[in-house]
This record gives C-alpha cells, structure tokens and sequence, in this order.
C-alpha cells in the first residue's frame, strides 16, 4: 500500500471488552505493542509505509485500563527510542 492508503483499526480499543477467557490471577501481559510517544501521540514516520495498518493513539493511561479490564496484574514494557 502507499502512504495515505492505511486502514485505521478495526476494531475501536474503547471502551475495552471483557475478555472471554480471562488471564489467571497475578497474570503478566508481555507482549503488545506501543506505537506512542510519552505525549500519546503516534510518530507516524516512525511507522513502515508499507503498513496496512494505523494504529489508534492512546496513553498510559489507556494502556493501563486496556490491561485492567483485561485482567493483567502486571505488564513489561521497554521503551525502545
């Protein structure tokens, strides 16, 4: 695809879903993906242009609610510059 051509997401991230089968307790998510500055703003030419994806913006503080309702106790996240 060509730059201008993304697809945002499909699926809009608020309010976030239950999840069907819940994490057990103390679980640890450690794997997803953070495409924002500590402003919440995605770097856009940071991403790949060939992307067929726009991911939303959002914060911490949507991350940490994501993983709440999610029901993750923790979460490992490396800030990559």
């Amino acid at each position: 695809m060509t730059a201008g051509r993304h697809r945002p997401a499909e699926t809009p991230i608020w309010p976030p879903k239950a999840p069907r089968f819940p994490p057990p307790p103390g679980a640890w998510d450690c794997h997803f993906h953070v495409f924002t500055g500590a402003d919440g703003r995605v770097d856009r030419a940071a991403l790949s242009p060939a992307r067929v994806y726009d991911p939303p913006e959002c914060g911490l503080a949507e991350i940490e609610c994501l993983h709440d309702r999610l029901g993750f106790a923790r979460i490992a996240l490396l800030s990559v510059p």
